[in-house]
C-alpha cells in the first residue's frame, strides 16, 4: 500500500520536472495545458498571476481529508498540505496554511 504524502510529493515534482521540460512521466505540453491551459481555471486546478508568479493549485477533499495542492511555477515549488479533516474547517485550514506556506518560501 502506498504512502499518500510520498505519493503527493511525486506527483508534484513530476508536474515540476515537465515545467522544466526535464525527464518526467507528463510532458510540458501537458503539464501546461493541465495547469494553465486557460486563464483561472485549467483541467482540475485553478491558475493565477500574483505579485508576477504563475500559480496553480487544487483544493481537494473527502469526507474525512481535505488537500491542497500548488505548483509556483516561477520559483519552482510544490506545496503540499493533507488534513484529517473533510469538514468545512479542515478546507479553509489546508488552504490558509498552504498561502502561509507560499508567503513562507516565496523567494524574492
Amino acid at each position: 500500500m502506498g504512502n499518500p504524502i510520498i505519493d503527493f510529493i511525486k506527483f508534484a515534482q513530476d508536474h515540476l520536472k515537465a515545467l522544466e521540460n526535464k525527464t518526467s512521466i507528463l510532458s510540458n505540453q501537458s503539464v501546461n495545458q493541465l495547469l494553465f491551459g486557460y486563464p483561472f481555471f485549467a483541467v482540475g486546478w485553478q491558475n493565477e498571476k500574483l505579485n508576477g508568479l504563475e500559480i496553480a493549485y487544487s483544493l481537494g477533499k473527502g469526507a474525512l481529508f481535505s488537500s491542497y495542492v500548488e505548483i509556483n511555477r516561477n520559483q519552482k515549488i510544490g506545496i503540499i498540505v493533507l488534513c484529517n479533516s473533510g469538514a468545512a474547517n479542515g478546507r479553509s485550514v489546508v488552504r490558509n496554511f498552504g498561502r502561509m506556506l507560499r508567503e513562507f518560501y516565496v523567494v524574492d
